[in-house]
Parts: structure tokens; C-alpha cells; sequence
């Protein structure tokens, strides 16, 4: 990714449990260094779709070569709280000639379960539910992705999406 966004909008619903918090987080690196971010977390319950402006805030100079995205509908770190789940659907840039790839959650990949096309999910290491699921539950177009934290085989409970791939820097 290489463009020079000064702002994400995001469109939000969620049910974050009590002591748990959703989290959506975009890192723009050039060579492997941080040259921007933008953040937000969420708590509580907004049962509607809700507009988010978050800015980019932009530490070096210069565009891009790689963006990372982490969309999280329980903490981080621990403790996570199966149960709570986050929407979010029309993820886009503002003053950027290069559009938030798949940002509108529109295109999909059928596997096990479908994956949104240019993203990963902990869906692999599902029980008897994905984390990660299409919904037709969206603010604009067809869908929206619905991430919800489960128990995952390894028994600890995960709900997560990102671009990048799990394992990597």
C-alpha cells in the first residue's frame, strides 16, 4: 500500500462485554518502519451503525510500502471475553488517491469457511463457529464482517482479523 491518507472512516456496531474491548488499528510501515497510525477501541453497546473519523497521525515523511490492519473484537492482550462482537462494514481514506483495499467487505473467497478477500481470520483454529463471519448486517452495499470472540481449538478465546499474515512482524 502506498497511499497518504490524513483520515480512516470507519462504520461501526458492536457488543463489547464488560471488561473487554474491541480495537481497530492501521500501521503504515515503509522498509519495515513505522511511519504512521491511526487507533480506536470500543466499549460498551451501540446497536446501530456508527461513523468513526479517525485521523492519521504521520510521523516520517513520505508514503508507505505496507499497511497493516488489526481489527480485534476483544482485547489484545488478556483477559478476552468470548461473547462480544464488533461490525464493521465501509472502511475507507480520505485524501488518498488509493482506496482502503476491500474496505467495503463486498468480496469474499469460499474456504472451510469464507474468508474476506485480502484479510486473514483466526477462523482456522474455529470449534463449532467461525469468528469471522459475512453479514448482511451493513451500513452500505451487500456486507459487512462480523467478528465475534470464541473459544478457538487451542482453547483460548480469539476473535481477530488482519491483512497482514499471523506469525509475522
Amino acid at each position: 500500500y502506498n497511499g497518504h491518507p490524513d483520515t480512516v472512516v470507519i462504520h461501526v456496531k458492536y457488543n463489547i462485554i464488560a471488561k473487554d474491548t474491541g480495537n481497530f488499528m492501521l500501521v503504515f510501515k515503509r522498509n519495515d518502519s513505522l511511519i504512521g497510525a491511526s487507533s480506536t477501541r470500543f466499549i460498551g453497546v451501540q446497536s446501530n451503525y456508527i461513523e468513526y473519523r479517525l485521523p492519521v497521525t504521520w510521523i516520517k515523511a513520505g508514503n508507505p510500502d505496507t499497511l497493516v490492519a488489526i481489527i480485534s473484537s476483544s482485547n489484545l492482550d488478556y483477559p478476552k471475553v468470548p461473547g462480544s462482537y464488533l461490525y464493521i462494514d465501509g472502511i475507507q481514506f480520505i485524501n488518498s488517491a488509493v482506496p482502503f483495499p476491500n474496505g467495503d467487505f463486498e468480496n469474499w473467497t469460499a474456504a472451510s469457511s469464507e474468508e474476506p478477500d485480502n484479510w486473514f481470520t483466526v477462523n482456522f483454529g474455529k470449534t463449532n463457529v467461525p469468528s469471522v463471519t459475512k453479514s448482511s448486517d451493513s451500513y452500505n452495499g451487500d456486507y459487512a464482517i462480523r467478528i465475534e470472540t470464541i473459544n478457538t481449538l487451542w482453547g483460548k478465546p480469539s476473535g481477530i482479523i488482519t491483512n497482514g499474515k499471523f506469525g509475522d512482524d
